[in-house]
């Protein structure tokens, strides 16, 4: 991206940046100055700030070249209106995953999908961090409502959470599996981020909640003592997903249900930065991985329109939880690979235990002689 800038600027052609949030904005501003783009050529926004200054009358600034991060979000309005009112502006969008909801593609905002390496590629070739992936399952997500986007409404996953009261299983996960780890956490509302966080510190675990309505000084503020170390456990409500930038962060836990791949992605994959010898550890309390399997499942991006079906029209591998050290592993595996026990699809044999249960015997004694 930094790269496409500079080539522009460096012709003294305009080159517009947008995206949906300013953490993101400050992030870019800094690269491509360190990256020689022309910033007097160059103007990096928010979608909202760039509505608001450029689709002015009064404008003469115009952009040769768009580009957009996170673009799986561009169909929203605020972003056709500045594609809109600069037709002639060439367009290119970047994003982990060109994906909506909704199942709306993008074939009308784009020409082309240029597809990069796959996830096991780039942690192959030390550009992501290898990944350990567990599940303990803490509530059921099959009984939850969904909102008109198409995801879980989040009054019906604060039913679930509450009539589970999962508070210190949440703790004891973190124990277990990535104890004293920089983790970001992922909740599906402020109260129960707040409730967890609480939880955490009575525990004698650093932890602060931040989410979109924190101040901005003591958002900043927070962030710089995860950065540092300072705090163990960053929960935030919809915050720190896209964009978020922590290098040493190698753990997170998912314990927001969610129907959209999007949101899957970007939260999961949080912890993947690649560092030397890092291994990042995903939690996942609430089985997304079961609709959307693992970073590294294999996925098919299109520009079209696809069905609106569960789980996106994505296929995963199919996956399973080792019941000794809740690894999630390969269905076929009969020997965990993490910590060698030999495991069995408990799935499958509850629905064999069910196929048996149809069965009954009838014994015939007139064969039977008495002496």
């Amino acid at each position: 991206m930094a790269e496409l800038a500079r080539r522009m600027t460096s012709q003294n052609r305009n080159v517009l940046f947008i995206v949906h949030r300013q953490e993101i904005v400050e992030q870019i501003q800094d690269e491509f100055s360190q990256q020689e783009v022309n910033m007097d050529h160059c103007i990096c926004t928010t979608v909202v700030k760039a509505k608001n200054r450029l689709l002015d009358p009064d404008n003469t600034w115009k952009p040769d070249l768009i580009l957009t991060d996170e673009t799986h979000h561009s169909r929203a309005k605020t972003y056709q209106k500045i594609y809109h009112y600069f037709p002639y502006a060439l367009r290119v969008g970047f994003t982990a995953t060109p994906w909506r909801l909704s199942g709306k593609g993008f074939e009308d905002i784009y020409e082309d999908l240029i597809i990069g390496p796959s996830v096991s590629w780039l942690i192959r070739n030390k550009h992501l961090a290898p990944f350990k992936y567990y599940s303990e399952r803490l509530i059921d997500t099959d009984d939850l409502s969904k909102a008109s986007t198409g995801d879980y409404t989040t009054k019906s996953i604060t039913q679930e959470v509450n009539r589970h009261q999962i508070l210190g299983d949440v703790v004891e996960s973190y124990k277990k599996f990535a104890n004293g780890e920089q983790t970001i956490l992922y909740a599906h509302d402020v109260d129960y981020s707040q409730k967890i966080v609480k939880r955490f510190q009575d525990n004698g675990i650093n932890a602060k909640h931040c989410d979109s309505t924190t101040p901005a000084k003591e958002r900043d503020r927070i962030m710089n003592d995860f950065r540092e170390g300072k705090i163990k456990i960053l929960s935030n409500v919809d915050l720190i997903s896209e964009g978020f930038d922590v290098p040493d962060c190698s753990c997170v836990i998912l314990l927001r249900p969610t129907a959209s791949l999007v949101i899957d992605v970007q939260q999961s994959m949080r912890c993947m930065r690649y560092k030397p010898n890092k291994i990042a550890k995903i939690i996942d309390l609430v089985g997304n991985y079961k609709l959307f399997g693992l970073p590294d499942t294999p996925r098919k991006w299109s520009l079209k329109d696809r069905p609106k079906t569960k789980g996106g029209g994505m296929v995963p591998s199919p996956y399973k939880e080792c019941q000794y050290c809740q690894a999630v592993i390969g269905k076929r595996c009969v020997i965990c690979p993490e910590c060698g026990e030999r495991v069995f699809d408990i799935e499958e044999v509850d629905k064999q235990m069910e196929a048996l249960g149809e069965f009954f015997f009838i014994t015939n004694y007139s064969g039977i002689k008495v002496k």
